[in-house]
């Protein structure tokens, strides 16, 4: 699990309307068989 610092470090900003939810952040490259099995379940959330 990834603090919100920890994302920070890599460039990624959350909304200004955040409010200490839980966020689901869809990293991931083309090439990865373990996404594009997951990817259809990300994309109905």
């Amino acid at each position: 699990m990834m603090s919100i610092e920890d994302l920070k470090e890599y460039g990624i900003e959350l909304p200004n309307n955040y409010d200490n939810g839980i966020v689901i952040c869809d990293i991931y490259t083309n090439w990865c068989q373990p996404y594009k099995i997951l990817s259809p379940t990300l994309e109905k959330l």
